[in-house]
């Protein structure tokens, strides 16, 4: 059977066929459920084609091929729906009532996006038990229900392009659950967006958000979202930007880490908590905030309970705060010593004022702006000579 363009078939009874190949905008509907054999032996789906499950049976496909843009949506869904073999297209769970809560063992691959939209009634949501592997392809976007993370082990998923939140529940393991025994590692290489709902990553102490990928990631979190933030980690070769005003605290006994060969823009933003901030070496911190950076108190971009900065990273200074401090902070291994001073500032008639004595290991890069010395003193190192700023 084929379901051409704009063609519907709605399965209200036990169907068996050899193949099933749904067309771009071609829709199919199962309302009945089926528990003892496939619907089709053969089950093909095209890019654009679209297949809603609204029974708790079996998916209908023995031998499935869905194509990455088509889109399989969930309004039931029971223990036998999803299968760990099914390389599915575009997930969407929009289920009012469900029959079963635990994923573990059944969803490994979704090829497009995973949209969670709702996840049955009252605490209902989704969950993850012992060690999992979920990849996603395209965006992970929930807009509501309770995605309840991993359960007695490890749940890592991989997102290759966004994480959205726009509403509902976000949780690293599901609450009920013994801390020790679960947590999420969670790899994200496209942007970070929080509008709305709540995202707690900090329920296990060993969970982990991964900004990772050769490129670049923007952090947009609004006000009406709630955030806490575990163990976040910008990998190497990966760029975090916060874009707005807004970023959740780091909470107590976690760490916020930028990785060797990692960059974090943190624009004017302020990032706080009782957990700690850790800047390693060759890693780049992009300082937009007028005070700079400082190891103790409430003042400049980076206010966490600890805070670790390294020698051997480098230290940007841009956006156009007026004037701009460096900031007093301690650096490790060698104190008062970065590898690199950069200034690129929004215009030229900007400075940046030291607010103490600095050794940098290799020449200052001012492209945009002026550093002025403000009674402190910057010895360059290079190979060839030792200059001082005064």
């Amino acid at each position: 059977m084929v379901i051409e363009k704009g063609g519907e078939l709605r399965i209200t009874s036990p169907l068996r066929l050899n193949a099933m190949y749904v067309a771009f905008g071609g829709v199919v509907q199962m309302d009945t459920s089926i528990n003892d054999f496939y619907s089709f032996n053969e089950f093909y789906m095209a890019n654009g084609a679209m297949y809603i499950h609204n029974s708790t049976g079996w998916f209908p496909g023995l031998n499935n091929s869905l194509n990455p843009k088509s889109t399989q949506l969930f309004f039931k869904y029971g223990p036998n729906t999803f299968r760990p073999e099914i390389k599915y297209g575009n997930v969407v769970l929009d289920a009012a009532e469900v029959a079963i809560e635990d994923f573990g063992g059944k969803l490994e691959t979704i090829q497009g996006d995973f949209e969670i939209r709702k996840t049955g009634n009252g605490n209902s949501g989704v969950y993850f038990s012992g060690d999992n592997l979920i990849y996603i392809g395209g965006n992970f976007v929930q807009t509501g229900g309770r995605f309840l993370g991993g359960c007695n082990g490890i749940l890592t998923c991989h997102v290759s392009e966004d994480f959205i939140l726009k509403g509902g529940e976000f949780n690293d393991v599901k609450s009920d659950n013994s801390k020790q025994k679960a947590s999420l590692k969670m790899k994200v290489s496209g942007d970070v967006i929080l509008l709305n709902g709540t995202f707690a990553s900090d329920l296990s102490v060993t969970s982990e958000f991964i900004l990772s990928g050769p490129g670049t990631s923007r952090w947009i979190q609004k006000p009406f979202c709630k955030v806490a933030l575990g163990n976040v980690t910008i990998a190497q070769k990966h760029t975090l930007q916060i874009k707005g005003s807004a970023f959740g605290e780091i909470s107590k006994g976690r760490i916020f880490q930028v990785s060797e060969g990692a960059e974090f823009f943190c624009e004017q933003v302020v990032i706080k908590g009782e957990g700690e901030f850790v800047l390693e070496n060759n890693a780049m911190l992009g300082i937009g905030h007028a005070q700079g950076i400082y190891s103790h108190g409430a003042k400049g971009n980076i206010q966490t309970a600890k805070r670790s900065f390294n020698s051997g990273a480098t230290y940007y200074y841009y956006t156009n705060s007026q004037p701009q401090e460096t900031g007093v902070f301690q650096t490790v291994p060698n104190q008062k010593t970065i590898a690199k001073l950069v200034v690129h500032k929004t215009s030229t008639s900007q400075v940046l004022n030291l607010s103490q004595d600095l050794e940098v290991d290799s020449p200052c890069q001012v492209s945009l702006g002026d550093i002025r010395s403000n009674g402190f003193e910057i010895v360059v190192r290079d190979d060839i000579s030792t200059a001082k700023l005064k």
